[in-house]
């Protein structure tokens, strides 16, 4: 008889997991192999999220803080001389974190959307400042869409080369007044395009 090299360990398989298909003195067997069992817990791209979530939700409770800081002015009673001063002395922040949080804070009123994805805990801190920092009034909503899904340095050079331009108009209920048309055989009169896909279960945020 010849003796197979292969080990099967069989904690791995419960008795149900053969099955005959046949009779008595039948030598046809089938195996039924368990199913892949789920990611649990310890996977370490649920912990980043789960610890991220947190991390995100207590900075939008920072930039609370800072915005009513600087609506009361408090901070002025200690003896540092501005905002951001404050922040590093008293929250332990480096200044760049502390420059973040005040553009946040400044302009959390303006962004709407910006100040609900910070609170949901969808924005890390460094999205939230960019967003910040390169989105004009009214153009919100369609940014943080994408700050959602971008890393910070994918939509910084994404807003700083975006051009929000909107349509002028002629007070005294007159038509809006339309630009020359470009010559369509121009390459710079091509409209820029920004587009956003996945591939290969990695996000690719294009600009050009």
């Amino acid at each position: 008889m010849l003796e197979s090299e292969h080990e099967f360990d069989s904690s791995s398989f419960s008795s149900s997991s053969f099955s005959s298909s046949g009779g008595i003195g039948d030598d046809k067997f089938s195996v039924v192999l368990p199913k892949a069992q789920p990611l649990s817990s310890a996977d370490p791209l649920h912990r980043v999220g789960v610890i991220c979530g947190r991390l995100n939700a207590a900075h939008a409770e920072l930039v609370d803080l800072v915005a009513e800081l600087i609506e009361k002015e408090t901070w002025a009673l200690s003896a540092t001389r501005t905002i951001n001063q404050w922040l590093t002395c008293y929250a332990g922040v480096s200044p760049a974190t502390a420059r973040d949080l005040v553009a946040i804070a400044t302009r959390r009123s303006e962004l709407p959307a910006l100040g609900r994805e910070l609170d949901a805990g969808r924005l890390s801190l460094g999205q939230a400042a960019v967003v910040a920092r390169h989105t004009p009034v009214g153009y919100d909503l369609d940014v943080v869409d994408i700050a959602v899904h971008a890393t910070v340095p994918q939509l910084r050079r994404a807003l700083i080369k975006y051009d929000f331009t909107e349509t002028s108009t002629v007070t005294g209920g007159e038509e809006p007044v339309q630009p020359e048309p470009p010559d369509p055989l121009s390459i710079a009169a091509l409209p820029p395009e920004l587009s956003m896909y996945f591939d290969k279960d990695r996000f690719h945020l294009t600009y050009s």
